[in-house]
């Protein structure tokens, strides 16, 4: 089974895109309304009555959507900051003990040495 890696669609109305872990397939998750449109939800659990715990639970599209929330809005966060400020971050969102604050913002600054370093590779080669 392949990792669902879900991306923001619309950040204001908690909506996200994530793949099908077992089909070649894409499904829109809406956090704010609990919905998926994967089948299950579809043809399931949008039938159950909205107090129903396993509607109120949600899919797994639903559940992986509502684990990774919290680490790509911080990622979108970090992205904003100047190198100098994801280094404090780091260590402040660290001793708060907010560790997907902190991911992200290490995710961010790796991802800068990658550019960073692909870029200096890019400039040797045609220089």
């Amino acid at each position: 089974m392949k990792t669902q890696i879900a991306r923001i669609v619309n950040q204001a109305e908690r909506i996200y895109s994530i793949d099908s872990a077992t089909a070649d397939a894409s499904y829109r998750v809406n956090l704010k309304l609990n919905t998926c449109t994967c089948p299950q939800h579809v043809h399931r659990l949008s039938k159950l009555p909205a107090s129903d715990p396993q509607r109120q639970a949600g899919c797994k599209h639903v559940q992986a959507c509502r684990l990774q929330e919290k680490f790509l809005l911080a990622s979108l966060k970090a992205k904003k900051l100047s190198d100098a400020q994801l280094i404090v971050s780091i260590q402040h969102y660290q001793e708060q003990g907010k560790h997907e604050i902190a991911g992200a913002c290490r995710c961010e600054q790796e991802r800068r040495r990658q550019a960073a370093r692909a870029d200096a590779e890019l400039k040797a080669i045609f220089a």
